[in-house]
């Protein structure tokens, strides 16, 4: 059965099973789709309530850091500051000496970050690159170090630190933190990635070790690098 138009063409009759089947479909996609909305925005509201419950403390702190203590001590307790004080961080800042200490983290974080990097770079490349007695034994050893717990050696940290006279100094605190080994075995990971190839054609070109780890082997680790430093 064909429908004729006022042209005289014709088109094709639609079975009428076939749009019951068609707007059947759209329900069934329309109540999927409302479904599928439902589900997001539950989601959202868990989450959001979740984000709300662990920032919920921080946001407790910043605001008992603009009460006086008096406030502070109030029950029930102040979650608005009315009135804010900002002589805490000014006191934090002069009195309680938070430039120096400031200092002190920014110095000592540079010095344990560049020779973690150092150090690992250097180790992981001689388990990659290099040949000598031990190697895969030496390199379970260094792995090895990651399960000993920093309380373990904390004391004969100490102890080290004042024998060699860096007692109370930046060299005392950035020393025993600037060889890891799970640095090593990061880098050493990323070092392998190295193509065969590519280490050919450097030692056809006269590159020694020393320039095949600065100009090739450490550029091509640089994401491994930062993710360390990080």
């Amino acid at each position: 059965m064909a429908t004729e138009f006022l042209n005289g063409t014709s088109a094709p009759a639609v079975p009428i099973i076939d749009l019951v089947v068609s707007e059947e479909d759209r329900v069934a996609v329309a109540k999927r789709h409302k479904r599928r909305r439902a589900s997001v925005a539950i989601r959202y509201v868990f989450l959001t309530l979740l984000a709300a419950i662990i920032l919920f403390p921080i946001y407790i702190t910043i605001v008992n850091s603009l009460l006086t203590p008096l406030q502070i001590a109030a029950r029930p307790p102040f979650f608005f500051p009315t009135k804010p004080t900002w002589g805490a961080y000014s006191d934090a800042w002069t009195s309680g000496h938070m430039s120096l200490y400031l200092m002190n983290s920014v110095i000592v974080t540079f010095l344990i970050v560049t020779g973690q990097i150092v150090t690992a770079t250097c180790a992981a490349y001689a388990f990659a690159f290099l040949e000598f007695p031990l190697k895969r034994t030496l390199f379970i050893v260094f792995l090895a170090t990651l399960m000993v717990p920093f309380e373990v050696t904390v004391i004969t940290n100490l102890t080290t630190v004042v024998n060699l006279g860096w007692y109370n100094s930046y060299a005392g605190l950035a020393a025993p933190f600037m060889a890891t080994g799970f640095g090593a075995f990061l880098l050493r990971q990323a070092f392998l990635g190295v193509p065969r190839d590519l280490r050919d054609a450097a030692a056809l070109d006269g590159y020694g070790h020393w320039r095949f780890m600065v100009r090739v082997a450490v550029p091509l680790a640089r994401p491994a690098m930062a993710a360390l430093a990080v």
